[in-house]
């Protein structure tokens, strides 16, 4: 039975810490606002009028923190992106180039912050007075990229872990360089991350004051922090309400960033979570083994050629299972209406499949949204039919099918299997005609044995990073290009007779629905199919078990 006295109480308490937390931003704020003349510290909180602007002013021209605010911007920004870039930089020579003893490497980078900053603060004051970095903006940019450093390089070494091998091998089979492949894939893989890392370092920045006090003193070199604190020193002499109006100044900028760059940062930190759990399903590989879409949660699925079809009903198989579900498919119409059909949970997404540089385009707006979490599957659903022999086929048709069925295959996994974490699945829709083909289809069946090829090398190449790639086979299906087919050659008849006709080949005595072909697109995603891999599954109503003689006491 459901504990339903459970609700109310993690509400009270949360209530309860939620007001603790804010009661001493209320003190500073109401206090802060309260006039120099006649503050009585017994009535703290209580609001007494209203002088906010003016002991802002106040603080401003006694702390003079405006040649402060200009160092301290300079020291926030710069410091924490030359960390970031140095961290980023060092987790991708240790992670991904292998750099030779690179875990003796990040001890070494690391190791030191282990050390409290008192202990370095003389040997460090020493040796900026003797180098002339005392008291200089240059002295403190590099004291705070130091300090940033280590951390920036523990993040991006953990993160780059994650990220698979063939990533890194297919962009050198390219012809990529390691600097190029560092800026144009790494560098925007971990872009919330960066970002992440980059406001946590900002925000420590600003908020110091001990590197400050020891290592600067003239206004214009100065971080913020130790200028506020002139405003309580022994010769300072300002009221409690212009302190405080100052603390909350010199507050707003780090608040503002936080807020304005929150997507980014909750984003950054759920990556983490999500890459620490694919590293460690990478350490158990039999603790997980099928991972999916099932037992990993709802996940997420790409489905090419979702807007209709099979596809289709891949799509609403994946919805049922709470998955979200990014459909792509050239005919907007049916994207609008299938979006509009099944919710929230689907993300429609118009490209053609043909087209590699559009798809790659599609796949970075994917990884963008699935920042806090990994992509379970790729269904390569995406097809077209074309009828003509090797003789009569003109070039144009020719082209298309192979654009489409074989490329628009090719080119979505080389855009998407990146994206997938160890357990993820790859499915592509081939076709029983891979196997025996009908008159006239030559490019069609020749485009879908070539699929089972490349499902067969997929799965060989991707096995090591736990991606399983499997194709599905269906025979006769009733989606809108078979009764487009149909109507092609239907003659007097109807399109439901000739659908119907082509049911009766099939030893079950029917075509298939979409929703039938799902189901094994959804079972081989799953853990329940975590050994199979490289397997071209028949889903034909047992069209390819028979010989096509019949015997003459077999004929009907």
């Amino acid at each position: 039975m459901k504990n339903t006295s459970s609700g109310p109480i993690r509400t009270a308490v949360l209530v309860v810490l939620g007001l603790i937390w804010l009661a001493p931003v209320y003190l500073l704020i109401v206090n802060a606002a309260k006039p120099v003349d006649g503050y009585d510290a017994g009535t703290v909180w209580k609001p007494e009028g209203f002088a906010l602007l003016a002991n802002f002013a106040d603080a401003w021209d006694k702390a003079a923190l405006g040649g402060t605010l200009l160092a301290t911007t300079l020291y926030s920004v710069v410091a924490p992106v030359l960390a970031v870039l140095i961290g980023a930089a060092a987790g991708y020579a240790i992670v991904v180039l292998r750099l030779r003893r690179g875990f003796l490497w990040f001890v070494f980078i690391f190791g030191g912050t282990i050390f409290p900053m008192q202990m370095v603060l003389m040997p460090l004051f020493s040796g900026y007075a003797s180098s002339g970095l005392y008291d200089t903006k240059l002295g403190m940019v590099i004291v705070y990229t130091a300090i940033s450093v280590p951390f920036s390089a523990f993040v991006m070494r953990n993160f780059f872990t994650g990220i698979a091998r063939s990533v890194f091998e297919a962009a050198i089979v390219d012809g990529g360089g390691l600097f190029r492949i560092f800026r144009s894939i790494y560098l925007p893989m971990a872009g919330s991350a960066l970002a992440a890392i980059f406001i946590l370092q900002a925000t420590f920045v600003w908020n110091d004051l001990l590197l400050g006090l020891t290592l600067s003193q003239s206004d214009s070199v100065r971080p913020i922090m130790p200028a506020l604190t002139g405003l309580q020193s022994t010769y300072g002499g300002a009221a409690l309400p212009t302190v405080l109006a100052g603390g909350l100044l010199v507050s707003l900028p780090t608040v503002v960033l936080f807020l304005a760059a929150q997507r980014f940062f909750s984003r950054g930190l759920a990556l983490g979570q999500f890459w620490s759990r694919r590293i460690s399903m990478a350490q158990q590989p039999h603790a997980t083994p099928g991972g999916g879409v099932v037992e990993d949660g709802p996940g997420a699925v790409v489905v090419t050629g979702g807007a209709a079809g099979i596809g289709r009903g891949a799509v609403e198989r994946f919805v049922r299972a709470g998955a979200r579900v990014f459909v792509l498919d050239r005919d907007a119409d049916a994207l609008a209406a299938l979006t509009a059909e099944l919710g929230d949970q689907v993300t429609g997404l118009r490209v053609d499949v043909g087209d590699r540089e559009a798809l790659a385009v599609v796949a970075g707006q994917v990884s963008e949204a699935l920042a806090g979490g990994g992509l379970s599957a790729l269904v390569c659903a995406a097809g077209v039919q074309r009828y003509g022999t090797v003789v009569d086929t003109r070039y144009s048709v020719y082209d298309e099918v192979m654009a489409v069925n074989v490329g628009g295959v090719f080119f979505a996994c080389q855009a998407f299997v990146p994206l997938l974490p160890r357990g993820g699945s790859v499915v592509v829709v081939s076709s029983v005609q891979a196997y025996a083909a009908q008159h006239g289809v030559a490019a069609y069946s020749m485009g879908k044995g070539a699929l089972l090829s490349l499902v067969r090398a997929m799965a060989v190449d991707h096995a090591a990073d736990g991606i399983r790639v499997n194709a599905v086979c269906p025979g006769s299906v009733d989606t809108p290009m078979l009764r487009t087919s149909a109507a092609e050659f239907a003659g007097d008849r109807s399109t439901d007779e000739v659908v119907a006709e082509w049911g009766r080949s099939h030893p079950l005595g029917r075509v298939a629905t979409p929703a039938e072909v799902a189901d094994v697109i959804h079972f081989l995603t799953s853990p329940a199919a975590a050994f199979v891999t490289g397997a071209d599954l028949k889903v034909d109503g047992g069209l390819t078990a028979g010989l096509a003689v019949l015997l003459p006491e077999d004929e009907r």
